[in-house]
């Protein structure tokens, strides 16, 4: 390599050549000023892609806000075990129809992704990408992880018909999600008894201990695959096959708490 050019100052790796030009038409808004602060999105058919789950178990959708990390690192700080997770808030949930169809307001600007839900709040599937709306825009999809080959299903979808519904808040509200300050205290509460002290029953540590970059029963929740189930990392080429085994319906701590371990 030959030493064409270096300046002390300014970067020089990766040069561009630049020439005078005419500065382009400014584009006019599309968007009135009054537009409203939201958009709609219609769903056709949330089974379609689902794979054998029957027809009438989901019952919403939750809508989920992702924040945007701007550090540096993408998992310094660290959000989650996975490593390069982004913050998230629970913004609610919205109805699905008789048919799978559903219509919703989604508010404008916020990357947002969808989770599958039965009339437990349980996902069965759970978007791995994100969606977003202009003020005003209507959008739409076929259905949940459905092939990218296919239509809509032929005929009128049920949620069409009817006025978008508003997001239900939820006990969280929208607010952004925290570990600490939401799951903790029911731990304090009710497990600690057992799951805390010199020798936590079963190994595993509930206490709010620091452990690492987390809490001691964050910790001991997440280094088993089957208490709760997730992707080891962000980046990885996985495939969330359906049926909701990765999250809430495959975790063995949720069936022991449903069952009424200890009350």
């Amino acid at each position: 390599r030959e030493l064409i050019y270096r300046d002390p100052e300014i970067g020089s790796t990766s040069p561009m050549p630049l020439r005078a030009t005419p500065r382009p038409r400014v584009i006019p808004r599309a968007v009135a000023a009054n537009a409203p602060a939201v958009g709609t999105m219609l769903m056709s058919d949330v089974y379609r892609g689902l794979g054998n789950v029957e027809r009438g178990t989901i019952e919403q959708l939750r809508i989920v806000q992702i924040f945007p990390k701007t550090t540096p690192w993408a998992n310094n700080p660290w959000i989650g075990a996975g490593g390069e997770e982004n913050a998230r808030a629970i913004l609610g949930t919205v109805p699905v129809y008789e048919d799978g169809s559903a219509h919703f307001e989604v508010p404008a600007g916020k990357p947002v992704l969808f989770q599958a839900l039965d009339k437990d709040g349980l996902a069965y599937q759970t978007m791995r990408t994100i969606a977003y709306v202009q003020p005003g825009e209507r959008v739409s999809c076929v259905g949940c992880h459905e092939s990218r080959m296919s239509s809509p299903p032929v005929g009128r979808a049920l949620a069409a018909s009817r006025a978008p519904s508003k997001i239900e808040p939820g006990p969280l509200g929208g607010t952004p999600f925290s570990y600490v300050r939401f799951v903790q205290p029911i731990l304090n509460r009710h497990c600690v008894t057992c799951h805390g002290g010199a020798k936590p029953e079963k190994g595993l540590d509930l206490t709010s201990a620091r452990s690492g970059a987390f809490t001691a029963s964050y910790a001991s929740l997440t280094k088993s695959p089957s208490l709760v189930p997730r992707f080891p990392a962000r980046n990885q080429i996985q495939v969330t096959e359906p049926g909701g085994k990765i999250g809430a319906l495959g975790s063995t701590l949720m069936r022991q708490l449903r069952a009424g371990h200890k009350d």
